[in-house]
């Protein structure tokens, strides 16, 4: 079934077409026939309420002002669409054109805090207020390294697709899709650990031995054998994988993250581990996983997540956890909801590679809406600065202080 204009946009604004399915979307797009299509599409990105967290007549004429000033600056790869596929009406200038390219963050977000309205004022003039060189620093992508059972590495990132690797019996390929799968032709003899980790500013996916799927994000790992075989399919996990495990009720899949061992028989679920943060995450999609930290096992049902604190066996419970944010990064998104500025900060410090110190009295803020993933940071911290924070960026350390402070 060929896919819709919504769904290439959406892919292509998250940063996660296919070779071939960009192929399709630039066809869409050089056809005029979908001119109109895309636009509406594009306006309902700016307009719907689901993504500005409210009816906000000022947030969508700042937001549009914004995408206009985008749009003058031409950006390259604009320009290398507009060439290879001809279209005139990219090369007129189209301000939905620049939505395509750029993301538009400022029409993704919603912010409230409890500063003074005059922190509210923010115009056009105003949005080149941040650090220059943040402007160069770019989103993260796929890049990885693949540690193998000698110790050897391979840098994913930058190796050719095809077969990278053998072990034991195990063939390790990569595809063009920069996916990179393990296949067993027969049992391997010997027990040959496996790594794959991002870092900070990456993010990679893999086919595990037993047709497991493992979604890394940024500054995360996974170490597993080349073939599964014992009674358990048993890993190790750090930082933030999204899994898809294999039904196999007779070899129970294990995932160790520090003191606490989740099992599944086969599921979908999401595990945050990053060190600094409070609690590990354990958030259930589909099935039914078993969470111990050493104390009373939990089970799971679909819609729950356990947290365990870190350090501790105490797990508590969360019957409704926000879905959508806990699954954000795996689309491509940030979701900010209900978030304060050092939650905010830690996500931004893994996908950019970056490091956060605060400086002085920082106004309380509660975030709300969400972003894609694929702007860089000065279109972030542009529109951060509207609520009273200001930004100093020495090299990859970046300094957050109050407007008071600066």
């Amino acid at each position: 079934m060929q896919q819709s204009l919504r769904e290439l946009l959406d892919k292509y604004l998250s940063d996660s077409l296919a070779p071939q399915e960009e192929e399709i979307f630039r066809k869409m797009l050089e056809e005029r026939g979908y001119e109109g299509e895309l636009q509406t599409l594009v306006e309902e990105y700016i307009l719907d309420r689901s993504l500005t967290g409210k009816e906000d007549e000022e947030l969508k004429a700042k937001s549009y002002l914004r995408l206009q000033s985008e749009l003058f600056r031409q950006p390259q790869k604009l320009q290398e669409m507009g060439r290879r596929a001809g279209m005139s009406w990219l090369r007129r200038g189209s301000w939905a054109a620049a939505v395509i390219i750029l993301a538009g963050a400022a029409a993704y977000w919603w912010f409230q805090g409890k500063e003074d309205e005059g922190a509210k004022t923010a115009t056009l003039q105003n949005m080149n207020a941040v650090p220059v060189a943040a402007k160069e620093i770019r989103p993260g992508g796929n890049k990885a390294i693949l540690t193998l059972a000698d110790g050897s590495t391979i840098i994913l990132d930058s190796a050719a697709d095809g077969t990278l690797a053998s072990q034991g019996a195990t063939r390790i390929t990569k595809t063009a899709n920069g996916e990179l799968v393990y296949t067993n032709a027969e049992k391997n003899k010997e027990l040959l650990m496996n790594t794959i980790s991002t870092p900070a500013g990456g993010q990679y996916n893999i086919t595990l031995p037993d047709g497991s799927k493992a979604r890394l994000n940024a500054g995360s790992s996974i170490t597993f054998p080349a073939a599964f075989t014992g009674k358990t399919r048993a890993v190790s996990a750090s930082g933030e994988v999204f899994l898809e495990v294999t039904p196999d009720q007779l070899h129970p899949f294990v995932v160790t993250v520090n003191n606490t061992a989740i099992t599944v028989l086969g599921t979908a679920f999401n595990i945050n581990a990053y060190k600094e943060e409070p609690h590990i995450r354990t958030t259930l999609v589909e099935g039914a996983v078993v969470v111990n930290a050493g104390g009373q096992p939990l089970k799971l049902k679909p819609g729950q997540q356990a947290n365990v604190q870190a350090g501790s066996s105490t797990i508590t419970l969360v019957q409704d956890p926000n879905m959508d944010q806990v699954l954000a990064w795996t689309k491509g998104l940030f979701n900010f909801e209900g978030s304060d500025l050092p939650a905010v900060m830690r996500q931004l410090e893994h996908w950019y590679g970056i490091t956060v110190t605060y400086a002085g009295k920082l106004p309380p803020i509660t975030f709300k809406g969400k972003m894609y993933r694929n702007v860089n940071l000065a279109d972030v911290l542009e529109v951060l600065q509207e609520w009273g924070l200001r930004f100093k960026l020495e090299g990859k350390e970046l300094t957050v202080s109050g407007k008071d402070n600066a």
